[in-house]
């Protein structure tokens, strides 16, 4: 009964994204002085993940304000695979609820971080124009802030902002990173209904 008790603390959910960006032009290989002869403007990424959070409605979840966590895999598409590849990114994630906006309606933040493989790094014979990332693994680094629509009381819809940065640290020249800003569109399913009643605003005193 412990055990069970425990368990039925956590709520588990599984989740799918989609976020497309804007890359901003740092380098002359982005603004088009790469062999395809045109700016890499833009990048598309699909993301499955899953997460973990206090049951809403909890103690602990009042506490801590609606926080979860989880970890995710993601797959980026830059439109320019011959020279930067289609990278896979693994890793963790956490959020929280900044504020409750209506009973079904929050707005809420969420950091990424991890690393991400499958990139094709400069090379002066086999890829000249790439002086923007030297390593075939690279840090990813993300921050979202989202607005979280509960559905129903078990699916819920985000779409909000997403600002990601992919590195090596300067750990391997050339280090010139990838930096973008668009937004994320996702739904979350949870294995186990949420009750409607814990998110009714508070009333005035």
């Amino acid at each position: 009964k412990a055990q069970e008790s425990r368990a039925s603390r956590y709520l588990h959910s599984l989740g799918a994204e989609f976020r497309p960006e804007y890359i901003f032009p740092t380098n002359p290989f982005l603004k088009g002085a790469n062999a395809a002869a045109r700016p890499i403007n833009r990048s598309l990424s699909g993301h499955l993940r899953y997460s973990f959070r206090y049951r809403p409605g909890s103690s602990a979840d009042r506490i801590y304000g609606g926080a979860y966590q989880g970890v995710g895999i993601a797959w980026y598409d830059f439109g320019n695979t011959r020279e930067l590849g289609s990278p896979v990114a693994v890793y963790l994630f956490q959020g929280a609820r900044i504020a409750r906006l209506a009973p079904r309606l929050s707005l809420d933040y969420e950091w990424n971080f991890g690393l991400s493989f499958g990139w094709k790094p400069y090379d002066r014979e086999a890829n000249p124009y790439d002086i923007m990332m030297g390593s075939k693994i690279n840090a990813y680094l993300n921050v979202d802030f989202y607005l979280n629509w509960l559905l129903t009381q078990r699916l819920e819809l985000t779409t909000g902002l997403s600002m990601t940065h992919f590195s090596n640290g300067n750990t391997k020249f050339p280090n010139a990173g990838l930096n973008s800003i668009g937004m994320k569109l996702g739904l979350v399913y949870s294995f186990g209904t949420v009750s409607y009643t814990h998110l009714t605003l508070p009333t005035k005193l």
